[in-house]
């Protein structure tokens, strides 16, 4: 995600870890309802190669 279009900042410049987004952009998904198999496959969409594996997805399903 580097050098991307989507490449989230804190308030003092900073970038945020790609790791980061990718959780509290699955935590939300969750919280709508979708299945991690649904929000792995937005993530593949979003972010391609730099997404998360279908595995990870479904070990962070259960902390959100």
């Amino acid at each position: 995600m580097s050098g991307g279009v989507c490449e989230p900042r804190h308030e003092n410049g900073t970038t945020v870890h790609r790791a980061t987004v990718c959780h509290l952009f699955f935590c939300v998904c969750v919280k709508l309802g979708d299945s991690a198999t649904i929000t792995h496959g937005k993530l593949q969409q979003a972010l391609g190669d730099d997404a998360m594996s279908r595995e990870q997805a479904f070990l962070w399903q259960n902390p959100c």
